[in-house]
């Protein structure tokens, strides 16, 4: 059986740790799968199949440390010889320095996550032992056909299933992600002000924490919006999927990200998607066809869109009912068949 390793800086509540952890577990049945991590595990967003091994090595702060880099070197160096692998999938490009001395016949892949136009800039010079990128849509993949390597796009995926509850019968209005600076929350409040001006009955409940949570609850304060706009903090999968069962939209104001997997979440349970418009959501959310696009940060747009939602059911479940179509092609089960083709 193959063996397939995937290496990661960190095992914690995030993106691609959950897209590790699914496709982990997917291709588990046909490799023999093992996830490297860096540091320690944090928490695992749902449970690892018995067949997939978590070796966690606790190097996190080795950097600045001689001895403890020389420790880690050998440790994956060990990992790598303990038995043939045919296959490496590195998350990060800190890894590259520790696979220069594998052989020809190794596969390593660098899985790109994230989207950073600096950064993509400085990667040339990590890309030394990389056989192939994979990106999860074709906007990044143009950065890397520029620098000849091979590229594939696969995007990232979801669980299968769902939920085909009535929609038109929920008003609630989440946003899911991390309290930080580039999500530009403090915007998303400002286009709430504008929606319980006309809906006060209005709520939207933001998921997730973060450094900028103190700073935006005094902002709805401010705004006397505390009885419709609701911080419910971080939670645990199953409570997130209670959320997005009484949920009616989703909506997000960041202008940058690579992917917008929690969008592809609120389209598996046939909920219309609401955003500024920015290059990686062009893929999934399909201008009023199950959601809307918001060009230019307006922010009167978005919350007429928004308020629109709120007042017309059958338009809210027809634009949802295309949200829960389209989600099928992102399932696990589609995306593994992808990476199988280059593993």
């Amino acid at each position: 059986m193959k063996k397939i390793q995937f290496y990661m800086r960190e095992l914690r509540y995030g993106g691609i740790e959950k897209q590790v952890l699914l496709l982990a577990n997917a291709l588990s049945d046909i490799f023999q799968i093992e996830i490297i991590v860096l540091g320690k595990k944090e928490m695992l967003q749902f449970d690892l199949l018995k067949k997939v091994k978590l070796i966690e090595l606790g190097f996190l702060d080795y950097k600045n440390n001689v001895l403890q880099k020389r420790k880690l070197k050998n440790k994956i160096r060990e990992l790598l010889m303990e038995e043939s692998v045919s296959t490496i999938v590195s998350t990060d490009f800190l890894f590259n320095e520790f696979f220069s001395h594998l052989n020809e016949e190794v596969n390593i892949i660098y899985w790109e996550h994230t989207y950073q136009a600096k950064a993509l800039e400085n990667v040339k010079k990590d890309l030394h032992s990389i056989k192939r990128v994979v990106v999860p849509n074709a906007y990044i993949q143009e950065f890397y056909y520029s620098i000849n390597i091979p590229v594939s796009v696969i995007p990232f995926s979801i669980e299968s299933g769902g939920y085909d509850g009535d929609i038109s019968k929920n008003q609630d209005i989440v946003a899911i992600g991390k309290l930080e600076k580039e999500k530009h929350y403090d915007e998303m409040i400002e286009v709430m002000e504008k929606v319980v001006h006309v809906n006060n009955n209005a709520k939207l409940y933001i998921i997730g924490d973060g450094p900028e949570r103190v700073k935006l609850s005094k902002l709805v304060e401010q705004k006397k919006l505390e009885k419709n706009i609701i911080f419910s903090g971080f939670l645990e999968s199953d409570e997130v999927e209670k959320a997005l069962k009484k949920a009616r939209i989703m909506i997000g104001t960041r202008d940058k990200e690579s992917f917008g997997v929690s969008f592809l979440e609120a389209m598996r349970f046939g909920i219309p998607c609401v955003s500024f418009d920015y290059f990686a959501l062009h893929e999934i959310i399909k201008d009023d066809i199950n959601g809307y696009l918001i060009k230019n940060r307006d922010k009167e747009e978005m919350a007429n869109r928004i308020i629109s939602l709120l007042q017309n059911e059958e338009l809210c479940m027809n634009l949802g009912s295309c949200s829960k179509e389209m989600s099928l092609i992102y399932e696990i089960q589609s995306v593994k068949s992808e990476w199988i083709k280059i593993l």
